[in-house]
């Protein structure tokens, strides 16, 4: 196994040791100084590096076209997802020193990154090593450090952002290997320059983050995936493996957009005994999303899901007031003796439980107990909950 270019990757392992060093003891510092220029360095060795050797890494323009063609498909539909869920304020300063701090280093490691991918395209292991590398020279090791005895906030931080990372990387290493650096450098450019630009970015919570980044880019990789095979003919493609890939990412998509809360449906995990025999610890329940007139066919015996200071739980109602024109529920556990000390108003009701499934909803339970979020014990765990 040889390892051409060792003086890129010394230069890029002692950094990596100092990105730690450095980002842990001063976040301030390390992004906004040294990092850019650290890669606005490597971009300039790295383009006299490409001229000294005549190095020439050609792109075709239909690979090139259909990646732009997929990402403002990927652009549209993630900006639509603001008009279902609400838009939040963007909070990057629209700025050319904004711009330099976060593009310079992109456009950096996608040249840098795809050079040494193609110079060792022979070795699936050093590519791999390369891939990991650079996943480790753009993680946020302040955030971790500082997240890290918060253990939910840490889950959410690393299926959010850490997994957001790590499938760009490796579509990128892909496209680095297979294509040309190009394709990556544009794609990721292109993400981060509309993450930045836009005044306002849809409001999604951890899970929708880690959930898009996950299909998109594996949408992606499927489609040059069996171009690739169909251009250069590799092989004959499968007809029963495209079938089990379009059947694995409709499912996934829809279990994705069905668990996010876009649907008419939505899951919840049960995380106590409170309606014992109803619903269990560990129950997966599923409930319907009430509108204003089916709120008022609401009653005694229905179990219903309401969120009370932020907190989701399913309960049975137990009696139905009406005074001054108004409408309260009191809800009570099937397992618990008395009834629930909390007036439920209508705006507070979420669903009407329609479906149980035994046992799934343990990974919920244990991901409760390991965060320790609550204390109470007829709460349950709403997948789209933390935002």
């Amino acid at each position: 196994m040889i390892i051409k270019n060792k003086y890129f990757f010394s230069i890029l392992i002692i950094y990596l040791i100092l990105t730690i060093t450095l980002n842990i003891i001063n976040n301030n510092l390390y992004i906004n100084i040294i990092n850019p220029i650290f890669w606005t360095f490597m971009l300039i060795i790295t383009t006299i590096y490409l001229k000294k050797n005549y190095i020439r890494i050609n792109t075709n323009k239909k690979y090139l076209l259909n990646l732009i063609t997929i990402t403002i498909i990927f652009l549209l539909l993630y900006f639509y997802l603001g008009f279902i869920i609400g838009f939040t304020n963007n909070s990057y300063n629209h700025n050319l020193i904004t711009i330099y701090i976060n593009i310079v280093p992109i456009i950096s490691i996608e040249i840098l990154k795809g050079i040494l991918i193609k110079n060792h395209k022979k070795s699936k292991l050093i590519v791999a090593l390369i891939t990991i590398l650079f996943i480790l020279l753009e993680i946020d090791y302040h955030s971790i450090t500082k997240l890290y005895f918060t253990k939910e906030l840490l889950f959410k931080y690393d299926f959010s952002k850490l997994i957001s990372l790590i499938v760009f990387s490796l579509i990128s290493s892909f496209f680095s290997l297979n294509y040309s650096y190009k394709l990556s450098l544009f794609f990721r450019t292109i993400l981060r320059l509309t993450y930045i630009l836009l005044p306002i970015l849809p409001s999604l919570n951890w899970y929708m983050m880690g959930s898009i980044s996950l299909i998109g880019v594996t949408i992606i990789y499927l489609i040059f995936k069996y171009k690739l095979r169909r251009d250069f003919k590799i092989k004959k493609i499968n007809s029963f493996a495209l079938i089990s890939y379009a059947f694995t990412l409709v499912f996934a998509t829809f279990l994705i957009t069905f668990m996010s809360g876009f649907l008419k449906y939505e899951p919840i995990a049960i995380l106590s005994n409170s309606m014992v025999p109803t619903l269990s610890k560990g129950d997966i329940l599923v409930y319907k999303k009430l509108n204003s007139q089916e709120l008022t066919s609401l009653k005694i015996g229905d179990i219903i899901v309401y969120k009370k200071a932020d907190i989701y739980i399913a309960h049975r109602i137990y009696k139905v007031i009406k005074q001054d024109n108004k409408t309260f529920y009191l809800t009570k556990g099937d397992n618990n003796k008395s009834v629930d000390n909390l007036e439920v108003e209508p705006n507070d009701i979420k669903g009407l439980v329609k479906l149980k499934i035994k046992y799934f909803g343990y990974p919920s339970v244990y991901l409760h107990e390991y965060f320790n979020k609550y204390e109470k014990d007829n709460f349950v765990y709403n997948f789209n909950a933390w935002n």
